[in-house]
């Protein structure tokens, strides 16, 4: 049995980072230094090679509603 896809045909890749010790004014704030940490996802049909979005704030807080949202699975309420 050969399959006809790659598992990178149907498998989201999300890579996030964090940028180390706390920086005078950042981690914590909003300041341009505590807003720049690394998220990369690459999702199949969904996320464009070599796209950048830099206008959102997100955080890794946002991350499981998310994937509850891209499997079309309730959120628990608990």
């Amino acid at each position: 049995y050969k399959p006809t896809y790659s598992i990178t045909d149907k498998t989201v890749f999300v890579l996030i980072s964090d940028h180390g010790a706390e920086l005078p004014g950042g981690k914590t704030t909003l300041y341009n230094e505590g807003t720049h940490s690394p998220l990369f996802v690459s999702w199949p049909g969904v996320t464009k090679a070599g796209s950048i979005h830099d206008s959102e704030v997100i955080g890794s807080i946002d991350l499981l509603p998310t994937f509850y949202d891209m499997l079309n699975l309730p959120i628990p309420a608990e």
